[in-house]
C-alpha cells in the first residue's frame, strides 16, 4: 500500500525487504515494480535493470529517468516485453531504435514506429512492414514525415489509411 502511494523509496529502504526479496513474493515484485517505475536514482535502476524479474525490468524501461546506458543494455535482453519498453521509451537513442525495428516481433517494431525519437529512414522502412500494426504506428506518430503519410494514406488496410487521417500534426500538409 506504502509502494502503490509514492512511498516505494522508503518501503525499499526497510532493513527487511532484502528478505522479502530472497523469497520472491508477489507483493514484493509489485513493491519493486513500483520502486522501478518511482526511483530517480540511476544505481538503484542499474540494481533493477538486472531483477529476475521481469515485470521489474519492464518496469525500469517505462521509467523516464532511466539513464540510455542502461536502457541500451536492456535492448538486447531476451525478453521481447521488455524490448518492446525500451522501444517505446522516449529517452531510447534513434540507433538503438534503429536496432530495435529489425526485431522479429511485431509489438517492438509498433513501439519503434510509435516513438517520435524514431528516425525519419527508420518510420521510412517501418512504412513498408508487412504487419498493419507496425504501419499504423507510422502512421500515428506526429513526426512522420509527410511523404510518409501521404504514402501510408494509400494504405491497402482501412485503419492505417483512418490513423493518417487522425495525425493531425501533419496531415494538413497531406
Amino acid at each position: 500500500i506504502l509502494a502503490r502511494a509514492g512511498f516505494a523509496e522508503e518501503v525499499d529502504q526497510n532493513p527487511l525487504m532484502l528478505l522479502y526479496v530472497e523469497a520472491g513474493s508477489d507483493e514484493v515484485v509489485l513493491i519493486l515494480m513500483r520502486l522501478a517505475q518511482q526511483t530517480i536514482r540511476t544505481e538503484r535502476l542499474e540494481e533493477l535493470s538486472c531483477s529476475v524479474f521481469q515485470d521489474v525490468r519492464q518496469s525500469v524501461v517505462w521509467n523516464e529517468k532511466t539513464p540510455v546506458k542502461i536502457l541500451n543494455v536492456l535492448a538486447e535482453g531476451q525478453n521481447v516485453f521488455v524490448r518492446r519498453g525500451v522501444a517505446g521509451n522516449k529517452n531510447t537513442r534513434p540507433e538503438i531504435l534503429d536496432a530495435l525495428s529489425l526485431d522479429e516481433y511485431e509489438v517492438v517494431r509498433i513501439s519503434v514506429a510509435k516513438n517520435t525519437s524514431t528516425s525519419a529512414r527508420t518510420l521510412q522502412i517501418l512504412s513498408k512492414d508487412n504487419f498493419e500494426g507496425v504501419r499504423r504506428g507510422v502512421a500515428s506518430n506526429e513526426n512522420a514525415p509527410a511523404d510518409i503519410l501521404n504514402i501510408l494514406s494509400k494504405d491497402y488496410d482501412e485503419d492505417v489509411r483512418s490513423e493518417v487521417a487522425q495525425n493531425k500534426s501533419t496531415y494538413p500538409e497531406i
